[in-house]
């Protein structure tokens, strides 16, 4: 028997509203994971600002505080939206699911989501960037690589562009958003597909100088996943397959999505500043230690027999005596 006091409003609304109110709260918690993660990679960078590094750790400080200013006020905005919906509005005809679908463009969803989009550019130019310094050692093959994600990088400010223009209209624009989360998916698929390869490869070219049990130091699955931002890239898929096949559960992630992808940021960031992230040196010192063992005729004799869980520290040692064996004045060689 159905309760005297469900709202009378069709199943499928009701099953909508539930799924903006989860939303709101599974993206409260995850907005508490990223703004823990920013602190802790600004405080981390901070630390580091007297090293050689000053205009790069200034850099990661700006965009740290820009990326959180940016999530921050579109958190509060998104939320003051679904109070609207569920509060304010709440006689609204058809419920707050209506509302949120015909209100869509209001002054604050409109606010926040140019704010959202503003973000994704932002930790997309990131995650580009992060593909770029991973195979800067391959110079002969940068640009050839780096073509493909620039374009989709320019293909996601368009259809951003595009979205947020639309958005200014009185409902959802289905096929803008449809275009800009698909450019989206696709950029993150390609960089993701790249730098996991570009990582598996230097794990074969360790494995074969430093011997069986080594090469996991970059390759481990965490240190895939954190350089590739492939967490962002699974849960736009949980966001993109249920908003077209019309299932309400896209709401939930939908509000969700942002988050994740600066969490994700905010780990590359913060795996930099430990000095665990891929840098243009340790791809440079790589390439130049296999191009050394190959000319003399070793690249198949491993020539240190050391336990794996030292492998971190043997591996660093002997980029540091490539590092040392670069010339500095090779203006290709530039951090």
């Amino acid at each position: 028997m159905a309760s005297p006091y469900t709202p009378d409003e069709p199943s499928s609304s009701i099953r909508a509203e539930e799924t903006w109110l989860q939303g709101a709260l599974l993206s409260g918690i995850v907005f508490g994971v990223e703004i823990t993660l920013a602190a802790m990679s600004f405080s981390a960078i901070y630390k580091q600002m007297g090293s050689t590094n000053r205009i790069r750790n200034a850099c990661f400080m700006a965009y740290i505080v820009v990326l959180s200013a940016l999530m921050t006020a579109a958190q509060g905005l998104s939320a003051e939206f679904i109070q609207m919906g569920f509060i304010t509005h709440r006689y609204y005809p058809g419920g707050p699911s209506q509302f949120f679908i015909e209100q869509y463009s209001t002054p604050t969803n409109l606010v926040a989501t140019i704010l959202l989009v503003c973000a994704n550019w932002c930790m997309e130019c990131l995650l580009v960037w992060r593909c770029k310094i991973i195979y800067c050692g391959d110079n002969s093959h940068l640009w050839s690589i780096m073509l493909v994600p620039s374009l989709l990088l320019i293909g996601s400010f368009v259809t951003g562009g595009l979205f947020i223009r639309h958005t200014l209209g009185s409902t959802v624009p289905t096929t803008y958003a449809l275009a800009y989360s698909g450019t989206s998916l696709v950029l993150n698929l390609t960089t993701t597909a790249i730098i996991v390869g570009r990582l598996l490869m230097y794990r074969r070219r360790v494995t074969k100088i430093f011997g069986p049990g080594h090469g996991s130091h970059y390759s481990t699955a965490a240190a895939l996943i954190i350089e590739s931002a492939s967490l962002y890239t699974g849960f736009l898929l949980l966001i993109i397959v249920p908003f077209t096949i019309n299932n309400p559960i896209s709401n939930t992630f939908q509000q969700v999505i942002a988050q994740v992808q600066s969490v994700s940021s905010f780990l590359i960031i913060f795996r930099i500043a430990q000095g665990k992230g891929w840098s243009a040196t340790t791809g440079r010192a790589m390439a130049y230690i296999t191009t050394t063992r190959e000319s003399e005729g070793r690249q198949n004799r491993y020539e240190l027999n050391v336990p794996a869980e030292n492998e971190a520290a043997v591996l660093q040692s002997k980029l540091h005596e490539a590092l040392t064996g670069l010339s500095p004045t090779r203006g290709d060689l530039a951090v």
